[in-house]
């Protein structure tokens, strides 16, 4: 049995009072008492109350405590909020088990598919998932396909009609969770594929094909490409060649090149004689002119300029087949959306003034602006490693990163290879010149800024043509007032947009 795991999007503490000189002096005190006792009283409420290792949805709680001694604050909000928060919140959950019990269904299996639906659509979770696990999209996968793969490949094959949204899925999945998802694919439509066909197995190796092509950027190329093709229900009337020569014309088209180009470039890594090239790729090269459909026949480079929605915006009812989808899977896609994106690492904010120092030294730069895509999507992955160390940073994690790198909500993050112990290196040194410009600090070491400042919980809003921070304070904060440098509001040469910070 797994520990219990309570996710509040937001609390709300509302006391009247007499005037507001008396107001202004309960605000900090209520505070206190909030952080250092109510909140241990709701956790024990939910562990009590909430069922194990299911998940339990809740939108909306109110307990009214009524008349609060001043005198008596703190012990009369502890008395009084355990025993009305269990009532109110035992209704509540018993509502909720009769409303699943009428629509039928796995709750956890159905939040799992909006989870991979909103992270697909956007580049964002739902606020209550856990975004500091680098590897929540393929776990979720794996689970799906364990416990639901037929309404899992119901929402690929919708989300197959957006752009940008197998992409997501591909970098953010184990090859061995993709195997699994295009034998579900296939095994649902009519193509006649063996589980794992050696053509797919050697374009997987064939990243020479494209010049310039990283192997994992081809990588994601060619999966999200075979995918697509394996979301077609209806088989090509050539049967194994016609499903290749589909799945390299969409390959083709990922990676911004003709489908002659791709067919030419195989010849590096595939063999200068087409006819010993595995499988159908052999038959493919013989006549690539023949007809593909018509969802390929675009130019090159279209899928890269199909609008995605904006982080937590858009509606998905624009696409019928995706709406339609989520219909019939029970996925409700504005169950997660919000005006605010939630962010784990709010406190990447101290940092600002050292940022362009940082992307000059890695060489991302030229004359205060990024190189180009490849440099900014480094960059932002790059923010994400000084605020927690990771290597390899999900696109989800990266709301407020894009934000001070400069880039899109919209587009999908390719990062590249891990971190790089020469990038790691001058992150360090990055880091060490912020302590030591805050004399307030004194010896404190990385780990301990980290965990002190830039690991934060904030809420991140877009409103009058800038964005806007708020920061979950804590009792320590009092020193940010002594560092040499300011940060209500934040605007870079590369940024698009102002920041505004509350902390």
């Amino acid at each position: 049995m797994s520990a219990p795991r309570h996710q509040i999007r937001r609390q709300i503490l509302e006391v009247t009072v007499q005037d507001r000189e008396a107001a202004w002096r309960l605000q900090t005190e209520l505070g206190r008492i909030h952080t250092q006792r109510l909140e241990a009283v709701i956790d024990r409420c939910c562990t009590e109350l909430g069922a194990p290792d299911r998940l339990q949805r809740v939108a909306r709680v109110e307990v009214d405590l009524g008349q609060i001694d001043p005198d008596h604050l703190e012990r009369d909000l502890v008395d009084k909020l355990g025993p009305l928060l269990r009532e109110g919140l035992a209704a509540r959950l018993r509502e909720e088990d009769e409303e699943t019990a009428l629509r039928g269904g796995d709750p956890e299996v159905i939040s799992r598919l909006e989870l991979v639906a909103s992270f697909a659509r956007t580049g964002n979770l739902p606020w209550w998932a856990d975004s500091t696990r680098p590897r929540l999209l393929d776990e979720t996968l794996g689970l799906l396909l364990e416990r639901a793969a037929r309404p899992l490949v119901a929402l690929i094959r919708a989300l197959a009609r957006e752009g940008g949204a197998l992409a997501r899925i591909v970098r953010h999945s184990r090859d061995a969770q993709l195997w699994a998802l295009f034998d579900a694919l296939v095994a649902s439509s009519r193509a006649d594929l063996p589980s794992v066909p050696v053509e797919l197995v050697a374009l997987l190796r064939a990243h020479r094909a494209v010049a310039g092509a990283t192997p994992d950027g081809f990588r994601a190329c060619v999966w999200t490409g075979a995918l697509r093709t394996a979301c077609l229900e209806e088989s090509p009337s050539d049967g194994r060649v016609g499903f290749f020569r589909d799945a390299l014309a969409r390959i083709a088209l990922e990676a911004g090149v003709s489908l002659g180009s791709l067919l030419a470039g195989l010849h590096a890594p595939l063999g200068p004689n087409p006819s010993a090239w595995p499988g159908a790729l052999a038959e493919v090269v013989q006549s690539p002119g023949a007809a593909v459909s018509s969802a390929v026949g675009q130019r090159p480079g279209a899928v890269a300029e199909r609008s995605v929605r904006e982080a937590r915006g858009g509606d998905p009812s624009s696409d019928p087949g995706a709406t339609a989808a989520d219909e019939a899977l029970s996925v409700d896609p504005a169950h997660g959306d919000a005006d605010e994106v939630y962010v784990d690492n709010a406190g990447l904010v101290v940092l600002w003034p050292f940022l362009g120092h940082l992307f000059e030294r890695l060489g991302l730069f030229a004359d205060t602006q990024f190189k180009d895509r490849r440099a900014l999507h480094r960059a932002a992955g790059l923010l994400q490693h000084l605020c927690t160390g990771e290597l390899e940073p999900a696109e989800y994690q990266l709301p407020l990163a894009r934000v001070l790198s400069g880039m899109r909500m919209t587009e999908v993050f390719d990062f590249g290879p891990p971190v790089t112990e020469a990038e790691a290196e001058e992150c360090v040194r990055m880091l060490t010149a912020a302590i030591a410009s805050a004399p307030i600090l004194g010896e404190m070491s990385i780990a301990g800024f980290r965990g002190s400042f830039l690991v934060r919980k904030g809420a991140l809003s877009a409103r009058d043509g800038a964005w806007h921070l708020r920061v979950e304070r804590a009792s320590y904060d009092v020193v940010l007032d002594r560092f040499p440098w300011g940060m209500s509001w934040v605007k870079q040469p590369w940024m698009e947009a102002p920041l505004s910070v509350e902390w």
